[in-house]
């Protein structure tokens, strides 16, 4: 055999190995999308962890719509909030709140993540 076919022969497979797996690779990138009900929880959700080290993560949609329920999401020693997850607020109408509170020192960290849906009238 030609050893310039092996070299051609050896370049195709690599390349169709890349694109074989390319997809799968890209498939684990996809994050976890929560879809908000469009209710406001009266009560901290079951299962929301505490803050730590005065990180509070978001985790569903439940929890971003308790936390901003909230007078300040701020509270208790918490300075930043962190999403986990991509926050679908689905259209329903979104009741804007201080629960931001004011300090400069407070951060709200999308942590790459995307908040749609947003309805306010």
């Amino acid at each position: 055999m030609n050893k310039s076919y092996i070299k051609v022969l050896g370049l195709l497979l690599v390349v169709g190995l890349l694109f074989a797996v390319a997809p799968t690779m890209q498939a684990q990138a996809q994050t976890t999308v929560s879809t908000w009900d469009g209710t406001y929880p009266t009560e901290r959700p079951i299962g929301m962890v505490a803050p730590d080290a005065g990180v509070q993560l978001v985790n569903t949609a439940e929890e971003f719509a308790w936390l901003a329920s909230q007078t300040n999401m701020f509270v208790g020693g918490v300075t930043t909030v962190k999403l986990n997850v991509d926050i679908d607020l689905a259209h329903y109408a979104w009741i804007p709140s201080n629960a931001l509170g004011g300090g400069a020192t407070n951060t709200f960290d999308g942590n790459g993540h995307t908040i749609s849906g947003l309805n306010v009238s």
